[in-house]
Order: structure tokens, then C-alpha cells, then sequence
């Protein structure tokens, strides 16, 4: 079964949970994707203030993006990194939040048959955090255009984010499902999943809730099987690390390559003000190279 073209229930989704459900792991997650939403907002201001940028998208990318945003409803304000500049500040103030939500509402341990209707639209809200983080990371990067940027490409990178944004015919639909359901403050989607605090997860209260969730609730579909963190039941936090692993390291030596593309060109001009830019330039992706590397670093050593 190709699991790209299928939308998982609430029937499904339930299915994927471990017996038990604690409340250690769900922090621990919530714990992974708080810096990493940072640092890709800090990302987005960066991008955001550089003069002269827009000359150096990625036009059919961009287009394609904000067709997104249109067909769902998202006002954009027409420019990609203020986009998700705004949208990840809005990420970033309900993780700050969320902590007290979990504390309050999981106990330490929990059978899956003991959860709420309220608990399970929770779960589903910090799990939906990873694969957001996954898409609005991987727009920043595609969002520029190696080529147009005179940056030989980092083909199995560039080959990552092609197919990332093409062979899943869903992802747009699911990235501006979360993108409507972030944008709100916390509190106010809490009021609105309140109302499932009386049903249960059986299978008729799982009809009962399928039947009550509305659009403005976290919709029944929105994440592939596949990129369901709990999916993997006991091991699933080594394979969730495993992949974020993956990707640091492609993303690292992204930057390697921008780095040494621009120390080429300083060798090859006597313009004291263009290898005033560069240097810059230079400086600025070696502090984004030496924060990867300390996140990779830190990987390690678990």
C-alpha cells in the first residue's frame, strides 16, 4: 500500500499508539521541535531583512506555495519569508504554552483505551509539530535558488527537497491544514476540542468523535502513517532522532558548499567592497555551520 495516498482516520491513527502513553515522551518531543522551531524562525527574520532577495528565488516553488495558501484560505501577505516568519512566530508562542496543557492533562502513564476525546486531539496536535517543522524547514531551503545564487548544488539535497515537495501529492494540503490550526493561539483551539473531554477512544465513541469534529477542529486526515512519530510504538523515538539525524547532516553540508563556493570567489576578485560581502557572507553561514554541528554533535553522544 503506497501510505502517500491514503489519509489516516482517527481509527487509524489510534491504531498506530503504543499501549501505554507517557507523559515523558510526549515533553520529549515537544522538548526536540522547540529549538529547532526557533532556529528556523530566526532563519525566516534573517531572510525576511535581506535586501534584494526576492531576485533570488525559486519562482515555481514560490508560485506554487502561495497557490497553496490561497486554496486554503491563508492570506499571505505575498512574500514567502514573511509568510512563515509569521506563522513560526505563531509556532513558537504555543510551544511555549503547551507544557502546562500536557502536565495538566496526562498523567504520568496512560492506556491507550483510557484516553479522551481531548487528549487524543492534543496528541495529535504536538505530533503534527514534527512534520510542520519537516515542511517549513525544508520551503526556507527551496524558497532560494542554488543556481540563481551561483551555488553549484548539493545534488542530494536539491534531489531531497524536489521530491519532497512533488511526490506526495497530500503535502501541501497537510501543511496548510496545520498552518491554519498554528496559526490560532493555543487557548483558543483548547476551548474548542473541550467538548471531547466526555468521549472516549472505543469504537463507538471514535465514531462519536469522528462525527463531532468540525473544520475549525484539527481535521481527521492530516498526516501520513509513515511520518506518524508514534507509529513506531517502543522504538519509535530512536527512528523519529535517526531521521532528524539524517537530514542535519544533509543540511550541513549544504552550508559546507556555500562556504567554500564563496571563499572561491574571494580568491578570484581584488574589489575590496565584493570581498567585504563575501567575508560577511562567510561569517554568517559559519555561524549557522558551527550551530548544526553542535546539534549534530549532541546527537552523537546520546
Amino acid at each position: 500500500m503506497n501510505i502517500f495516498s491514503k489519509n489516516i482516520t482517527l481509527f487509524d491513527y489510534v491504531d498506530t499508539l503504543s499501549l501505554i502513553i507517557k507523559r515523558e515522551d510526549i515533553i520529549k518531543m515537544v522538548d526536540d521541535v522547540a529549538a529547532l522551531f526557533e532556529s528556523k524562525l530566526d532563519h525566516a527574520r534573517d531572510f525576511e531583512k535581506t535586501k534584494g532577495i526576492n531576485d533570488y528565488l525559486n519562482d515555481d516553488f514560490v508560485k506554487k506555495f502561495h497557490q497553496a495558501m490561497f486554496k486554503a484560505g491563508i492570506k499571505s501577505t505575498g512574500e514567502i519569508y514573511t509568510d512563515l516568519r509569521i506563522i513560526l512566530e505563531s509556532v513558537v508562542a504555543n510551544i511555549s504554552k503547551i507544557y502546562s496543557t500536557i502536565k495538566q492533562e496526562f498523567p504520568k502513564k496512560l492506556a491507550k483505551g483510557e484516553m479522551d476525546g481531548f487528549q487524543l486531539q492534543l496528541l495529535r496536535y504536538v505530533d503534527g509539530l514534527e512534520f510542520f517543522l519537516t515542511f517549513t524547514a525544508n520551503a526556507e531551503n527551496y524558497a532560494l535558488d542554488g543556481k540563481k545564487i551561483s551555488i553549484e548544488e548539493n545534488k542530494s539535497y536539491d534531489t531531497y527537497l524536489k521530491d519532497y515537495f512533488s511526490k506526495d501529492p497530500y503535502i501541501y494540503k497537510r501543511a496548510m491544514d496545520l498552518w491554519k490550526l498554528y496559526a490560532q493561539p493555543l487557548d483558543k483551539y483548547l476551548k474548542s476540542i473541550e467538548r471531547f473531554k466526555k468521549i472516549g477512544v472505543s469504537s463507538h465513541d471514535i465514531k462519536t468523535l469522528q462525527h463531532n469534529i468540525t473544520g475549525k477542529d484539527l481535521v481527521s486526515g492530516f498526516i501520513p502513517v509513515a511520518l506518524n512519530p508514534f507509529w513506531y510504538i517502543g522504538s519509535w523515538w530512536t527512528e523519529f532522532v535517526e531521521m532528524r539525524y539524517r537530514k542535519m547532516k544533509l543540511e550541513r553540508n549544504r552550508y559546507q558548499l556555500i562556504i567554500e563556493t564563496i571563499k572561491e570567489k574571494t580568491r578570484s576578485t581584488p574589489d575590496q567592497t565584493l570581498l567585504a560581502k563575501y567575508y560577511k557572507q562567510i561569517e554568517y553561514y559559519t555561524e549557522k555551520l558551527n550551530n548544526i554541528n553542535a546539534k549534530i554533535e549532541d546527537y552523537e553522544e546520546v
